[in-house]
């Protein structure tokens, strides 16, 4: 139950908090459904890693979690259902 409620907070939640703002793409954001959005990440949750400040995709390398040990890694980010990033 834990990991549908953190799914939910990050995917279904935004999109009823954005509501009507959102337009067209309300029927679609948040959820996996045919002619979707089609942004997904694919989360592998065996996978632990260490975060490195250096090491972030990101262009902003400051973060509080340098150094901890975290469960899971992204393994595939689709935007628009195409490859936006793969490890």
């Amino acid at each position: 139950l834990c990991i549908a409620r953190a799914l939910a907070v990050v995917t279904a939640e935004p999109a009823r908090v954005l509501g009507g703002a959102l337009g067209t793409l309300q029927a679609s954001v948040g959820q996996i459904v045919e002619g979707g959005v089609g942004d997904l990440c694919i989360l592998d949750p065996n996978a632990g890693w260490t975060v490195q400040a250096d090491a972030l995709a990101s262009q902003g390398k400051h973060t509080p979690f340098s150094g901890y040990e975290l469960p899971g890694r992204v393994r595939t980010t689709l935007v628009g259902g195409q490859i936006a990033f793969d490890r």
